[in-house]
């Protein structure tokens, strides 16, 4: 007996070819999206990870600063930079250079655009920097750190003031 296609379930050839064409086009059309999603979530990640790396290393060297014995540990400054003796008597030196900040010389922050600390006396006026001034009451630190993601440059500015205890 021959059996009759008509009282047949299921999709025919030419519905399956339909189906996987409009899904193709759908796919086609989405995936653009996802895929500028997917960068703008990793770019705010960088940008977020590289800031968080920075203000790590901000808050270590004011903590630094704000533990100097004296103004004679102070042995060098300049706008760009400090060196003084710990407490413990170990030289500690914050410069810039190629986009980082140093500490002794080594990378302790990246993607640093510009950094100062001006030295201020009991009234904050600004003083010039110079080392073992008797009249340092606190130090101002600015840093401002730029990422570059694309031809977008993200920048941040850290700005504190830090008394040493000991002043």
């Amino acid at each position: 007996m021959k059996k009759s296609m008509k009282n047949e379930n299921g999709f025919t050839l030419i519905e399956m070819v339909i189906s996987i064409l409009v899904g193709s086009i759908l796919a086609a059309a989405v995936t653009p999206i996802i895929r500028s999603t997917v960068m703008s979530y990793e770019t705010a990640t960088t940008v977020t990870e590289a800031f968080q790396a920075s203000r790590i290393a901000y808050n270590r060297m004011l903590s630094e600063l704000r533990m100097i014995p004296s103004t004679a540990s102070v042995t060098a400054i300049s706008s760009g930079g400090i060196t003084f003796t710990d407490r413990d008597g170990n030289s500690v030196s914050y410069s810039t250079g190629n986009y980082r900040l140093l500490r002794n010389g080594f990378m302790f922050a990246e993607n640093v655009t510009a950094f100062t600390i001006v030295p201020r006396d009991t009234a904050g006026a600004a003083l010039t920097p110079t080392a073992q001034d008797p009249d340092v009451w606190s130090y101002e630190v600015l840093m401002t750190v730029t990422v570059r993601t694309g031809n977008d440059p993200s920048s941040v500015e850290f700005k504190g003031q830090v008394t040493p205890r000991n002043f």
